[in-house]
């Protein structure tokens, strides 16, 4: 019951008019009506699972650990072996005989490929490679030279004398490889079994600058200060280093344009500063290293008063250095050829050199950088040819290679 209250009356209600009495709204939310049919008691057995990996975290966790540890030691041992193009990725197209020559040739892994590009006219690149070039023939022919029991055996044979010298004879191929000498620490796993190819690059010549650095590995950036007014530094550095010339630039811009390789940069000249004012031109030109390349990459000092010392730091600077990963060189394979004959009658002509990444095949076709009137070729033969500079591996050094997982792979797919 309600009372109805006139305007200026009083009303009295009763207590069961306030509880009969509702006010719905039409924004009102509905809730969903629980459904008790789908609860109930967990299932034993998944606690059960729990309880064991609770028990077992502990034991789980080390031995992924102690995994993904010798995995990637693995993956580090192919990658300074220059073996990390060997994916699974590979395994289906490799034929039987590829992956056994891959086996047994573990010694004939490619050489890096070293660009030397000047960023000034002040640069003397050929300088860096002939000494470069000099110190890993030293090395050659000591590594190669026999031992006191080689040269007894050899003069009982009347092979050679006991005072002969065994030299190593530089062939005339133009882009020769060198076992590159002292490349790092113990702990660098094999890289101090590493061949080089040095190669120069002529910033003038637009080509030249987009063919080596199609190819390159590492490039070595070298500056020079032989023309650096230390005097007047403060009051214009760009003007008064002549760090990069403009050719530089524009040479560094091709580069960049096709990616850029791993690099290394070189100063050249710092003993024609005075002493006290060395520290301060170097800090200068590393700066503007790092302002155009990050500081990622190591900067380095070629100085003639200490130039062994410099130049063994600078080789091994370059077998520790990991080449960057250019993605469209995957899918491509390519090399630094060596023209070896020439068949007019036939049209044809030999080539030889190091492939690199994929393998190449008789199907495909093959371009030739420097000839303008035909752009393909097609390949006749491919043989494999005795390498110009071996590198022999000890047993024990080609067992922890072939030890990898990347290479169990390989040769499980092949026994499969």
């Amino acid at each position: 019951q309600f009372a109805f209250q006139e305007e200026g009356e009083r009303t009295e209600n009763t207590p069961n008019a306030n509880m009969n009495h509702e006010h719905k709204s039409h924004l009102s939310q509905k809730n969903k009506s629980h459904s008790r049919a789908k609860g109930g008691k967990v299932d034993s057995s998944l606690k059960a699972v729990q309880a064991r990996q609770a028990e077992m975290g502990k034991e789980d966790r080390f031995n992924q650990m102690v995994q993904l540890r010798k995995q990637k030691r693995d993956d580090l041992l192919m990658k300074r072996r220059g073996l990390n193009f060997l994916t699974e990725d590979h395994e289906h197209v490799l034929d039987e005989d590829t992956i056994q020559q891959v086996e047994q040739d573990l010694d004939n892994v490619a050489p890096k490929i070293i660009g030397i590009l000047p960023l000034s006219d002040q640069c003397d690149t050929a300088v860096i490679k002939k000494h470069m070039a000099e110190y890993c023939l030293n090395y050659e022919q000591q590594i190669r030279a026999p031992s006191k029991r080689e040269l007894k055996e050899m003069q009982k044979k009347g092979e050679a004398d006991m005072e002969a010298e065994v030299k190593v004879e530089v062939s005339g191929v133009e882009h020769r490889a060198y076992i590159c000498p002292n490349a790092g620490a113990t702990n660098n796993l094999s890289s101090n079994k590493q061949r080089l190819i040095f190669m120069e690059i002529n910033r003038n010549d637009v080509y030249s600058v987009l063919d080596v650095g199609k190819v390159a590995d590492i490039v070595l950036m070298v500056m020079s200060s032989k023309i650096t007014d230390e005097t007047k530094l403060k009051l214009n550095p760009d003007q008064f280093s002549g760090a990069i010339d403009e050719q530089g630039y524009r040479a560094l811009g091709l580069l960049r344009s096709q990616g850029l390789a791993s690099l290394v940069g070189v100063l050249q000249h710092l003993e024609s500063i005075s002493s006290k004012r060395q520290p301060q031109v170097k800090k200068l030109f590393q700066r503007y290293f790092t302002s155009e390349f990050t500081e990622k990459h190591k900067f380095m000092c070629v100085n003639t008063l200490t130039l062994d010392q410099d130049i063994n730091s600078l080789l091994r600077q370059i077998a520790v250095t990991f080449p960057s990963k250019i993605t469209w060189r995957d899918d491509r394979s390519y090399m630094i050829s060596e023209l070896t004959k020439v068949n007019r009658s036939k049209k044809e002509i030999q080539v030889s050199g190091y492939i690199r990444n994929n393998f190449l095949n008789s199907k495909r076709l093959l371009h030739i950088t420097g000839i303008k009137n035909q752009l393909a070729f097609k390949i006749k033969q491919i043989e494999i040819s005795n390498d110009p500079c071996p590198m022999k591996l000890g047993k024990r050094e080609k067992d922890r290679v072939m030890g990898t997982s990347r290479a169990q792979s390989i040769v499980s797919s092949r026994n499969a």
